[in-house]
């Protein structure tokens, strides 16, 4: 998942939602995210001590991060949600002097999001995230990251054909993005929809070369159309590059259910 750490130095940085917060709150709200990056124990605490005290959407924003990095995944989504719910009727910009934007309370809603899918709720996840792409542009940078969790989202619902259309708006407006790709490509093969799954496979290792993704999925493809020396070659390849990795571990079993366990 792409924005759980991700969201966590973005929005302490330069995008900080509440950037315009007055201090002492502005400091402590930074501080409480940088604190959940790398000790979300104290981070956890820390916010809630600060809910007590009134520290209203940033507080319940941290709160949910901190939760998130501890692995209590629907706890982070509610209290990421309800700090959006907060942004969004002005509880917080009256004392906090936040700016109350769509995109602020989509990027929230998107957080939410990422931490339903961790915590494998896809319906709910898919929800938040048709709520965050109505909120913002669709020439928003933000729609990209956007549309991949959707895509996420729609296939562990199994509604493939749902995750290649949001795929193919994206590769529409980027067609350099690999991952996109990727994710298609996956969405077809359950489609059974071979050929279009090697197309996208093609240009998504053409983009990055010996990307690991790329290649398991282009293993199982391969695999599914009669070409298992193909299969093999993909598999071989990742375990040979990323011998330590969850690809190289799902390639090597694929590779021994193909010798027959030997």
């Amino acid at each position: 998942m792409f924005m759980i750490l991700a969201v966590v130095v973005q929005l302490a940085a330069a995008d900080n939602p509440f950037a315009g917060t007055p201090q002492p709150d502005a400091a402590r709200y930074q501080a409480c995210l940088a604190q959940a990056a790398v000790n979300p124990v104290v981070a956890r605490r820390a916010a809630e001590v600060w809910l007590d005290n009134e520290g209203g959407a940033p507080a319940k924003h941290c709160l949910g991060t901190a939760l998130a990095g501890l692995g209590q995944m629907e706890e982070a989504a509610a209290w990421v949600e309800d700090a959006a719910h907060d942004v969004a009727a002005g509880k917080s910009a009256a004392s906090l002097g936040a700016l109350r934007t769509p995109e602020l309370i989509a990027e929230l809603k998107a957080q939410a999001a990422d931490y339903w899918l961790g915590a494998r709720d896809y319906e709910i996840a898919l929800a938040r995230l048709e709520e965050a792409i109505a909120l913002v542009s669709a020439a928003s940078e933000k729609m990209v990251d956007y549309l991949i969790l959707y895509a996420r989202a729609a296939a562990g619902l199994q509604r493939y054909a749902l995750a290649v259309d949001s795929l193919t708006q994206l590769i529409d407006r980027h067609p350099d993005h690999a991952e996109a790709h990727v994710l298609r490509a996956t969405a077809s093969r359950h489609l059974g929809h071979y050929e279009e799954a090697e197309v996208d496979l093609t240009r998504a290792l053409t983009l990055s070369p010996d990307d690991k993704d790329a290649l398991l999925e282009r293993g199982i493809v391969r695999r599914l159309g009669g070409d298992t020396q193909g299969a093999k070659a993909d598999w071989q390849r990742i375990v040979t590059l990323y011998p330590e990795s969850d690809a190289a571990a799902t390639a090597q079993r694929n590779l021994e259910l193909l010798d027959g366990g030997n």
